[in-house]
């Protein structure tokens, strides 16, 4: 028995996805016109407005698979009850944001190009927001942290304010070189390690030494 052929339609929805996802990355959504995706897969604009039929729809369908992403590895927040869990989502979490750095480039501009992005942007950020709070408190619930009440949440939007623009503030520094792809090592690491030394002062021993040996472990992989 043979299995199905994908349908073509399909398939051309799928490649401008990847290319729409590749040029945005590199050059920014605000930068990318329909049109360029299109020459840069030798399509006309009408077969792809036949796909996306508009800019916006073809962005929401880009931030829409981050977003899924994204809250579905947030929701693991709960389980995170010691340092090598945490290594682990913050990693992976920088791992995510990296392959969808457009989102974390623009994020104000894509606000602003529809009502969908401005709601989910918005409610992507409150998850997110969320999910660190959780994860503080179950990292304080097992002690490795040891975190008095009021500084949960401030802890909690540190983190977040560092991961979604993290990647903007590199951007800023060295816009020629900090979002090409074989920055990724670099940019990874760096993000990862960021959020992990907001949480060293407040380990617990010996919690403390072993965020100091992932981090030192960082500044090697980074190098």
């Amino acid at each position: 028995m043979t299995a199905p052929r994908r349908q073509p339609g399909r398939q051309t929805q799928a490649r401008i996805v990847r290319a729409a996802l590749t040029l945005y990355n590199r050059l920014g959504e605000p930068n990318v016109s329909p049109n360029k995706v299109a020459a840069d897969l030798g399509i006309s604009p009408g077969n792809l407005y036949y796909h996306f039929a508009s800019k916006n729809r073809l962005t929401e369908t880009l931030f829409a698979a981050h977003e899924q992403q994204m809250l579905t590895l947030l929701q693991t927040a709960p389980e995170v009850r010691d340092v090598e869990a945490a290594w682990f989502v913050l990693h992976r979490m920088a791992e995510l944001m990296w392959h969808a750095r457009f989102v974390y480039r623009s994020q104000n501009d894509l606000i602003g190009r529809s009502r969908w992005l401005e709601q989910h942007v918005t409610a992507l950020i409150e998850a997110h927001g969320q999910a660190m709070l959780t994860m503080l408190e179950a990292l304080h619930a097992s002690e490795v942290l040891r975190l008095w009440a009021s500084a949960k949440p401030r802890l909690a939007q540190a983190m977040v304010v560092v991961q979604t623009y993290g990647l903007s503030y590199a951007y800023a520094r060295a816009p020629r070189q900090a979002l090409e792809p074989e920055a990724e090592n670099q940019a990874v690491c760096h993000a990862a390690a960021q959020v992990l030394a907001l949480l060293q002062p407040y380990a617990t021993a010996p919690n403390r030494t072993h965020l100091e040996q992932l981090l030192q472990r960082y500044d090697t992989l980074a190098t």
